[in-house]
């Protein structure tokens, strides 16, 4: 049997480095124009999506579940209430079903993972060795991991494709009180309880020999000892229950409501959720979406700044000790120039909507301007 652990020893000279480094100022500079344009299209995309919630918390119109009234035709309303199943939801391949909104099939096979790591040595004369190391393991995943891409895919192989996908099954229709869900607004409800198979329940024949526990169907010799492609298939269900919904009244159901802002809102939270509230969960989920996406380009720009630099410290490792000190004063720099277009530009987006913000902001990023003029002058010096 192959080991589970390789190693491979390469070598760079100080030459061939130099030449990669100008290589990559140009990786760089597209880099940091990925990143402005990201960061720009994220603060557009939040303040319309700021601007399109604030919106609808003043347009909402409280409804009752009970009837639908013709006057609200279009409106964005609001309501809560209990969500029942005209039909069973089921899965015909594995004849499983259950008086429930949704049922999903969650299926995984036991493959082969490659982890590749890479420890990098710098040597007198500015040359370097690297030490790159691939490791396999084996592991349950729901997604096909392609073994032909491994460093060393010999019997480290994984089956071509996944016996059975994972899929989604909504009972139609799905009442909320006079109301009619689309399939959309069931799935939206979400999974969340397991799924526990009848006592006498078997699936069909002609999907092979299995192994079966109360929740999980195992396609493979011994469940205690996987082998590579084993399959293990679950099944989650959303069972009947309150739910709280604000989109646009259309006949009897309910589509994305277009505001003025050029946004849509189509909100669906679980549970008795007033119209504020699930407002407010959204803003917040922007937020959240807002910042993530704002490190994103950060970590970007300080990527690409960084190859920009990049040759400078690479012409001072021919002696690794001040090319180590180069290398952190350019990280220091590189970190400096993310900080300060990424703010500026998150500044910009906003200086109409929240001056406040945008005024703070720039005033980070002067800041930050600040430190690295005195950063290139003391190293002038």
């Amino acid at each position: 049997m192959a080991p589970d652990s390789f190693s491979e020893v390469s070598s760079a000279s100080w030459f061939s480095r130099i030449g990669g480094a100008f290589k990559g100022i140009l990786i760089g500079i597209i880099a940091v124009l990925v990143a402005v344009a990201l960061l720009t299209w994220n603060e557009g995309r939040a303040v319309k999506r700021y601007k399109t919630l604030k919106e609808g918390a003043g347009a909402v119109v409280a409804v009752s579940p009970e009837s639908v009234l013709p006057g609200n035709e279009g409106k964005l309303v609001h309501l809560s209430g209990h969500a029942l199943a005209g039909s069973t939801a089921s899965d015909p391949l594995f004849k499983v079903e259950v008086p429930a909104l949704a049922l999903n099939r969650e299926v995984e096979m036991y493959q082969w993972k490659e982890k590749t790591s890479k420890e990098t040595k710098k040597k007198l004369g500015g040359g370097t060795e690297t030490v790159t190391t691939y490791d396999y393991t084996k592991s349950w995943s729901a997604q096909h991991i392609d073994s032909s891409r491994f460093k060393h895919p010999q019997e480290h192989a994984n089956p071509s494709e996944i016996r059975f996908r994972n899929e989604s099954f909504v009972a139609i229709p799905v009442q909320l009180g006079a109301f009619t869900l689309t399939t959309s607004q069931i799935r939206m409800i979400g999974t969340s309880e397991t799924y526990t198979f009848p006592s006498d329940y078997s699936p069909p024949s002609n999907l092979g020999e299995h192994t079966q526990s109360p929740t999980t169907l195992y396609f493979g010799k011994n469940p205690d000892s996987p082998e590579i492609g084993d399959i293990r298939i679950s099944f989650k269900v959303a069972p009947e229950q309150d739910i709280s919904i604000v989109a646009a009244q259309t006949g009897n159901s309910f589509q994305a409501y277009q505001t003025k802002a050029g946004g849509t809102i189509h909100l669906l939270e679980t549970g008795l959720v007033s119209a504020p509230a699930m407002i407010q969960i959204a803003q917040d989920s922007n937020k959240f979406l807002t910042w993530v996406l704002r490190g994103v380009g950060l970590v970007i720009l300080f990527i690409g700044f960084n190859m920009i630099l990049a040759p400078i410290s690479v012409m001072a490792d021919v002696v690794p000790f001040i090319g180590n000190l180069v290398e952190a004063g350019t990280g220091l720099i590189a970190l400096l120039l993310a900080g300060l277009v990424g703010l500026v530009t998150i500044a910009v987006a906003w200086i109409v909507f929240r001056p406040i913000l945008a005024i703070s902001l720039l005033v980070v990023g002067i800041a930050c301007a600040y430190l690295i003029f005195s950063k290139i002058k003391s190293a002038k010096s």
